[in-house]
């Protein structure tokens, strides 16, 4: 954490992401070199903050406090890219009333995100898309693999996306619900 920027500004805040901002939970003391933060939600994915008197500003890496108390960072790996296949926007639901906007639709457009101090665009895409993207992999043992399991849903297709960062989704063309993931072992984990 850069503890220069924490002394200029005022006091760190760690903030949740709440569906389409991060917006801030609690606040830290700055002791010695350290920031101290009590009374945290475990399993949750947190975002050191600053308020610069105008907006929050992220003044290190998210991470996640885990079920087992360890924080866990959550760092982009600039030099490493992975391909992927995403299904949803937003996680499913288990209830009647589920918004079935929250599956990837055919003809809707999607933005891709990732983080670094900062949303950043990995592009924009539809369900077509893939089909053609996957036609780019080249081989055919790959094109099946990422072809497994789609159960005929629609899906967009990421080829080169930066390993072990937290991503977001958003669907240019409708719906409203966003939330943060990570990939592990190819699967959206939600956050």
């Amino acid at each position: 954490m850069i503890l220069e920027e924490v002394e200029l500004f005022s006091r760190p805040y760690l903030c949740v992401f709440d569906n389409k901002n991060w917006v801030p939970v609690s606040w830290g003391k700055v002791k010695n070199d350290s920031v101290i933060f009590k009374n945290m939600g475990r399993d949750i994915v947190y975002l050191p903050m600053i308020f610069t008197g105008r907006e929050y500003k992220a003044i290190a890496n998210p991470f996640c406090l885990t079920k087992d108390g360890i924080v866990k960072p959550i760092v982009s790996y600039k030099g490493r890219a992975q391909s992927i296949k995403l299904f949803d926007k937003y996680p499913p639901r288990l209830t009647g009333n589920a918004d079935t906007t929250n599956t990837i639709q055919k003809t809707d457009v999607y933005e891709l995100f990732y983080w670094d101090l900062k949303w950043i665009s990995l592009g924009k895409k539809t369900a077509a898309d893939a089909k053609r993207d996957l036609e780019m992999v080249g081989f055919d043992f790959k094109k099946k693999l990422f072809l497994e399991n789609t159960q005929g849903r629609d899906f967009l297709f990421y080829k080169s996306v930066p390993v072990g960062t937290l991503f977001m989704l958003h669907d240019c063309s409708q719906g409203k619900e966003e939330r943060i993931f990570t990939i592990e072992n190819g699967e959206q984990i939600w956050w």
